[in-house]
Parts: C-alpha cells; sequence; structure tokens
C-alpha cells in the first residue's frame, strides 16, 4: 500500500491514502478513527476539519513503543541548526536516544522541534508537555 492509493472501506466507503505509518506514528499524529477495513493495513483517520478527514494506512505489525524521529535544534537564534535522529516514546512522548554532535561556536539553544512522518512538533519541558502546551518534551 502507497500514499495515493484510494482503499473501499465498510465505514467511509473509498479513501485516499495520505500517509504510510507506523502504528505508533498514527497514534502520535492522531490517527485513530477507524474504517473497519479487512486487510494486511489497518486504513485510520483523523479529523483536519469540519466534515473534513484523511487517512493513514497502518501496517499490523508488532508494536516497538518507539517512533523513529528527527530532532532538530536552533542555536543562537538561527545561526547554528542541527538535525539528527532521535527516538519517541510512544507512551510518555519524551523524547530519546538523541543522536549527539559535537557542536563548537554556539552558547543558546533558542529552539527544538521533532520531525515525524513529515508533521513537526515544537518540544518544551515535561512541565510544559503536561501543562498541554506540547505534544513533545525533553527531560
Amino acid at each position: 500500500m502507497q500514499v495515493g492509493d484510494k482503499i473501499s472501506t465498510p465505514r467511509f466507503l473509498t479513501v485516499t491514502i495520505e500517509k504510510v505509518l507506523t502504528r505508533e506514528e498514527a497514534a502520535l499524529l492522531g490517527f485513530t478513527e477507524p474504517t473497519h477495513y479487512r486487510g494486511e493495513y489497518d486504513i485510520l483517520g483523523r479529523q483536519v476539519g469540519p466534515n473534513l478527514m484523511e487517512f493513514a494506512a497502518v501496517k499490523k505489525d508488532k508494536h516497538t513503543g518507539r517512533i523513529q524521529a528527527q530532532y532538530t535544534s536552533v542555536w543562537d537564534d538561527g545561526a547554528a541548526v542541527i538535525t539528527t535522529p532521535c527516538e519517541i516514546s510512544v507512551m510518555t512522548r519524551e523524547i530519546i536516544n538523541i543522536q549527539c554532535v559535537d557542536v563548537h561556536g554556539v552558547n543558546i539553544c533558542t529552539g527544538e522541534s521533532v520531525t515525524v512522518a513529515g508533521e513537526q512538533f515544537e518540544v518544551g519541558t515535561e512541565e510544559e508537555y503536561n501543562a498541554g502546551k506540547y505534544k513533545i518534551w525533553r527531560y
């Protein structure tokens, strides 16, 4: 299954696949609405506007509890932007296993984000996450 495929589902009739995701990515990105499609993939939807949904194909496989992502840090108001691989815990929404790089000549981290399946999320502290300000946090 791939992006652009048109799939006939019992609940929503024919839908167009916008993303092909892991189970963990689908949960993080809000694809939770079942279509009752029976096949090698689950087809899940998410609401993106009034009476408007988009759909993702989710391979039926073993859950890992982790999402592969890209972590981006912005230094000194954009003087340096560094992107490295990381993982996100599905249970806690915490960024874990950020690949470290040596950077010289920068002082203050002025922004952080993660990119999952092409969608970017700003990163906050655990307290900001618990207050509902961010979907992802880093210790």
